[in-house]
């Protein structure tokens, strides 16, 4: 998924400082875990991982990353008398994929269900209704002076919000009628927050759509097989969906890592569209306003970290609960020379929970995102930004 400030990129560079800093350390942290891949390597690096977000999509991404430590066999989905012939569809389709030579034989059950669920499975519902770009026709009994549905939302193509509509309903179905468990629900939906991100028309962000279609969303959305980062034996993972402040006072860990929003971008808002796929729309109506359907419900997720008078309170507070409460031993924070809090201001509040002589910032050259190409009305002011990661150690 193309993600604000993901550090897919900086991997290698997050793991050495962390080999080299972090001691005796057990259990980590990532409180802010976004698409989960910090958590991913902190995991194969052998930490006991404890992840949290606010957001429900970053919530799946975790689970699949983390609590996902063998390839899922969706036992439930291939006993269920009712798919007796989605099991047909389900072995002829496993037969011949050209995926399955490329993972190990316990993928098969997997891959099975995901060519199950790119078979066509549509539905015009309410995200093809309020997120396609079909017009939708207001009903013939509804007044002409009262309130019309809303015009077209160029996200997706009328076919591919079909598709998203159909799988996110079926996701929903299969899990309330207990045929899937809790990660076997969270692996298949990442498979659909991948897709639909693929096949979005957008920029990489949700605050606005393209006015045309291009030729990314013109392809038809296809869930992939997801990788599993096998580990055996599986260590007690946890994932959690809260306030980042709540998690590192109730959760216990060696080692905290950070990566909160560094400037005045909502993922609330930017991600808007993501989030509602993850949530579903089936357990409550959601309400949308605006040219992009902003969902109101979403409003409250927005962070502190965004607000330039409240975001260095907000790390303060954070990184004394994580001491106090969560007895973190070792504290890292990636953040960026163009963040909202001043580094002097860092550098400050990580010394007065830790050893101010172990205070440490590691700087990496990192080109920049960008959603958008420069234009009359913005411009950016370079292509590349330096990337900090800080550590301080607490007293033991």
């Amino acid at each position: 998924m193309r993600y604000i400030g993901s550090k897919s990129r900086l991997l290698g560079f997050i793991e050495k400082v962390v080999q080299e800093r972090a001691r005796g350390a057990n259990v980590a942290c990532d409180i802010f875990a976004g698409t989960g891949a910090v958590s991913g390597l902190l995991k194969r690096m052998g930490y006991t991982v404890v992840s949290n977000d606010i957001m429900e999509y970053s919530h799946a991404f975790q689970v699949a990353a983390l609590e996902a430590c063998e390839y899922p066999q969706f036992e439930g989905l291939y006993r269920a008398g009712v798919l007796t012939q989605a099991r047909a569809e389900i072995a002829m389709l496993t037969a011949w994929s050209p995926i399955e030579a490329a993972l190990p034989e316990e993928a098969k059950n997997l891959i099975g269900v995901i060519n199950y669920l790119n078979a066509d499975h549509k539905n015009r519902g309410f995200f093809w209704n309020h997120f396609s770009e079909e017009k939708v026709k207001p009903p013939a009994h509804m007044p002409p002076d009262e309130e019309q549905p809303e015009e077209e939302r160029m996200f997706f193509t009328s076919e591919n919000a079909q598709r998203i509509d159909g799988i996110r309903t079926m996701l929903h179905e299969w899990r309330q009628s207990g045929m899937l468990t809790r990660v076997e629900f969270y692996v298949l939906l990442v498979a659909l927050l991948d897709a639909a991100d693929v096949a979005a028309n957008t920029t990489g962000v949700y605050g606005a759509y393209l006015k045309e279609f291009g030729s990314r969303p013109e392809r038809l959305l296809e869930l992939r097989v997801p990788r599993i980062n096998v580990q055996s034996p599986a260590k007690p993972h946890r994932c959690h969906r809260m306030d980042a402040t709540e998690c590192a006072r109730k959760e216990k860990f060696d080692l905290l890592y950070l990566d909160p929003p560094y400037n005045r971008r909502d993922y609330a808002a930017n991600y808007h569209v993501p989030e509602l796929i993850a949530r579903g729309w089936f357990e409550f109506q959601p309400t949308l306003s605006g040219k992009t359907g902003m969902v109101e419900e979403f409003s409250s997720l927005k962070s502190d970290f965004c607000l330039k008078g409240k975001c260095a309170g907000a790390l303060e507070e954070l990184v004394n609960a994580a001491v106090e409460h969560g007895g973190a031993r070792s504290i890292f924070m990636s953040y960026s020379s163009e963040g909202l809090i001043p580094d002097g201001e860092v550098k400050r509040i990580f010394q007065s929970v830790g050893k101010p002589d172990s205070f440490e910032r590691f700087t990496r050259d990192y080109k920049r995102y960008r959603s958008d190409s420069d234009s009359g009305s913005r411009s950016y002011s370079a292509d590349r930004v330096q990337e900090y990661l800080y550590f301080v150690e607490v007293d033991g």
